[in-house]
């Protein structure tokens, strides 16, 4: 496998820089301004609320 990574020119797993922590990643998400405004009524469903059943 290492050979193969080698071969194409990517970096070994080591060499790979860690990824944002997940307590990060929802705490900048959070703060982050909305670059779409939704009614409340059709953002329930995005938000993890209960919807209107039809």
């Amino acid at each position: 496998m290492r050979e193969a990574i080698r071969r194409i020119g990517g970096d070994p797993p080591e060499m790979i820089p860690p990824a944002e922590h997940i307590k990060e990643v929802e705490k900048r998400v959070k703060q982050a301004t909305p670059k779409l405004a939704l009614e409340d009524r059709h953002a329930t469903g995005l938000l993890g609320g209960k919807g209107e059943k039809k």
